[in-house]
């Protein structure tokens, strides 16, 4: 999955070590403030999805 910030590509790639998934929840959670003050609604639900699919992905493996 790709994703653009500014006018840079960005690849969301699946969590391989727990640096990474720090790392790409960190990027979701900016992308959730960023759309939530632009008003970017389908942003918005893509990027909540995305992060609340990681986090249960890390309880799962708790």
């Amino acid at each position: 999955m790709s994703a653009v910030r500014g006018s840079q590509r960005v690849n969301a790639t699946v969590a391989s070590s727990e640096a990474n998934r720090t790392i790409i929840l960190s990027a979701l959670r900016a992308a959730i403030a960023i759309a939530s003050e632009s008003g970017a609604k389908p942003l918005l639900q893509k990027a909540e999805a995305m992060r609340n699919g990681m986090l249960a992905e890390g309880d799962q493996a708790t």
